[in-house]
């Protein structure tokens, strides 16, 4: 094999490996963060929560995602028992609902009840839940109204437990909804809106790191 063919494989190797690393880096260092122990805290919810490369959003943090795409409120209490407590998070992030919005057995009470059970079941475990707004859709208007009437709820739920609730979609909206240039397809975040959503974060952990 000639030099210079030699040196094209290796080249190629290094940008398939550091390609793989680019993709992968979020995970790998979830399971590094996993290997060493409990992690700090837990971004828990549904396809909002899931799209997101928190590690490198929330640098120095030990977080760890757990966000499933398309699940209800019922569903992630489920999966709250299943897969955050064994983690002992010291904090757990919760943002869902929205999918029982489009659900056909939609019943606000049920979301709120999802809601509050899992914020009981945090507590009982020595893990200090923070809730997180529902977020609004560009151009839908009746979403949009049930958003606010849930959010408001959540509100109330924090107030009544004493713990954090943190309006991030006050931070992505307009007169329209979600702003068009923080999504690419009207409901999800794009990179722009994670950044958006990280540095409310960051603001709430820096806050309570003084307390």
């Amino acid at each position: 094999m000639s030099f210079w063919a030699s040196m094209l494989i290796n080249i190629l190797l290094i940008t398939l490996v550091v390609l793989y690393y680019y993709r992968n880096s979020d995970k790998l260092k979830q399971r590094l963060i996993l290997a060493k122990g409990n992690p700090e805290m837990v971004m828990f919810g549904d396809s909002h929560t899931a799209n997101a490369r928190w590690t490198a959003l929330l640098p120095g943090v030990r977080v760890v995602t757990l966000g499933f795409s398309g699940f209800t409120s019922d569903q992630l209490k489920s999966m709250l028992m299943i897969k955050v407590l064994p983690l002992k998070p010291e904090f757990c992030f919760i943002q869902g609902g929205g999918n029982d919005i489009n659900s056909r057995c939609y019943d606000k009470s049920i979301l709120i009840a999802s809601i509050q059970s899992m914020v009981d079941t945090l507590l009982s475990h020595n893990t200090r839940p923070v809730l997180q707004s529902l977020f609004k859709r560009n151009n839908a208007p009746d979403y949009n109204q049930e958003v606010d009437s849930i959010n408001e709820l959540l509100r109330q739920v924090a107030l009544k437990y004493n713990i954090a609730f943190l309006d991030i979609n006050e931070k992505l909206v307009d007169d329209d909804g979600l702003k068009k240039e923080l999504t690419p397809d009207n409901i999800h975040l794009n990179n722009k809106g994670y950044l958006i959503w990280s540095e409310i974060l960051k603001s709430y952990l820096d806050k309570v790191s003084y307390e």
